[in-house]
């Protein structure tokens, strides 16, 4: 299902020497384009240039009342304290959106 059709990724590269609920600190961020069995690797970008970069995006549910704190809706570098990847990875969609103005189909 992957490559049938078009799809966009965001895909987020960790370093594990910086261990954050079993995923490493998401240091590099860009997208994965797939299509017609084709995968295309976008421009990667240092996580740490995109400080505050994603207006009007707030965490929400269990991961704003553990992690609220640590504002993880500022910095891509922060999203990985909670180990639920699915509410991280719904955080990072709408925060690439928020900063590119292009939705996502998923994160990696």
């Amino acid at each position: 299902a992957l490559f049938h059709g078009h799809q966009t990724y965001l895909l987020l590269v960790g370093n594990n020497a910086e261990m954050r609920g079993g995923s490493g600190m998401a240091l590099d961020a860009g997208t994965i384009r797939l299509g017609d069995g084709a995968i295309s690797v976008g421009h990667l970008q240092d996580t740490g240039q995109l400080v505050d970069q994603f207006p009007g995006v707030r965490p929400s549910g269990d991961l704003a009342a553990r992690w609220g704190f640590e504002y993880p809706q500022l910095d891509l570098r922060e999203l990985f304290m909670s180990p639920q990847f699915p509410a991280n990875a719904a955080l990072a969609a709408r925060m690439w959106q928020a900063h590119t103005g292009r939705p996502v189909d998923g994160v990696l």
